[in-house]
C-alpha cells in the first residue's frame, strides 16, 4: 500500500512555525500549484495547497522557505474525525514528510541549496 503525494508549487508566504500546548513544533505550509489548463478569459488558475510539517526535519527545512519559492513536496494524506456537540467531522490533513527546493523567488539575492540546509539541520 502506498500514501504518498508530490506537489510542486511555489510558497504563497513564509511559513508560520508554530508550537503545539505539549511543546512539539510544527509548520503550517501554504503553496500555490497551477492548474494545467485556463479558465474562460485565458488565465491560468491555481489551487492554494495547505499543508503541515510535523517531523524535525521538514520543520527546519520549512523555515528557510520565502514567498515565491519554488518547491517539491513530499507528503502524505490523513484524515481524522472530530466530535464536538454530538457533531462528527471528517478532516483531511496533507502531512510533509520532505521538502526539496527547486529555486527561490527572482526577487531573492542569495541562493540556498539543498546540501547546504541539510548540512544546516544535521549539527
Amino acid at each position: 500500500m502506498l500514501n504518498q503525494t508530490l506537489l510542486v508549487g511555489r510558497m504563497v508566504s513564509k511559513p508560520e512555525l508554530k508550537q503545539t500546548e505539549a511543546g512539539k513544533n510544527y509548520a503550517s505550509i501554504t503553496i500555490a500549484v497551477p492548474k494545467p489548463y485556463t479558465n474562460e478569459n485565458g488565465e491560468h488558475e491555481a489551487n492554494f495547497i495547505d499543508l503541515t510539517a510535523w517531523n524535525e526535519r521538514a520543520v527546519k527545512k520549512s523555515d528557510h522557505l520565502l514567498k515565491g519559492d519554488l518547491v517539491l513536496i513530499e507528503a502524505s494524506i490523513q484524515t481524522r474525525l472530530v466530535e464536538k456537540d454530538g457533531q462528527k467531522t471528517k478532516y483531511t490533513d496533507i502531512v510533509v514528510d520532505n521538502i526539496d527546493y527547486l529555486s527561490h523567488s527572482k526577487n531573492q539575492d542569495k541562493t540556498i541549496l539543498n546540501d547546504e540546509v541539510e548540512e544546516e539541520i544535521d549539527k
